[in-house]
């Protein structure tokens, strides 16, 4: 009598990573698959959810070869969440271990600070006002001279905008930025 000694096929396994790109309101989810026998694997992305009170939500990973990931965004500051990754092929679905992230308690007002930019510095004839968080917009911004004068107020219609202060004094000036999420001041110089 014949055995037959066909292979066994190993099952691919996935293992959640640590989170990175760790901020004030978002995170990026990574992971990382072992399929040593090249099974095809038909999806793959997390399940994510706040740690107090939260329902696991699933979102899609994207990547090539063995890694792949997800960026969370609209995240509350300084609060916990969980996440695992997960994979599914031929009918099963392969969960890896869960991992736990705080995102980061800066702030809002150094947030802010970071986030706002006020570019060339010092500057000739235009000087654009930016705001690098697609969470807020800038909704006013006033400028002054060093005597506390205010020289113009502008309600912005693009990110950035664009002040022309060829026609100002050199000298230095105050910028303050109104957002919906705070206030700002900045300041640049003219020349």
């Amino acid at each position: 009598m014949m055995f037959s000694t066909g292979s066994v096929t190993t099952d691919p396994m996935v293992t959640t990573d640590d989170v990175t790109n760790l901020s004030l309101t978002s995170a990026t989810l990574n992971a990382t698959i072992t399929n040593p026998d090249n099974v095809n694997v038909t999806d793959m992305g997390f399940e994510w959810k706040q740690i107090i009170g939260g329902f696991y939500v699933p979102v899609d990973g994207t990547g090539n070869g063995n890694t792949f990931s997800a960026t969370l965004n609209n995240l509350a500051p300084n609060t916990g969440y969980s996440y695992k990754a997960f994979i599914k092929f031929e009918g099963t679905v392969m969960y890896g271990e869960e991992v736990y992230f705080t995102t980061t308690d800066v702030g809002v007002q150094d947030y802010l600070e970071q986030k706002l930019t006020l570019y060339p510095n010092p500057v000739v004839d235009m000087v654009s006002v930016a705001i690098g968080d697609d969470n807020s917009r800038i909704t006013g911004v006033e400028v002054y001279n060093v005597y506390g004068q205010l020289i113009n107020a502008i309600v912005p219609e693009e990110n950035p905008m664009r002040i022309n202060v060829s026609g100002w004094a050199d000298g230095m000036y105050l910028v303050r930025i109104t957002t919906d999420s705070g206030v700002v001041t900045k300041s640049f110089v003219k020349k």
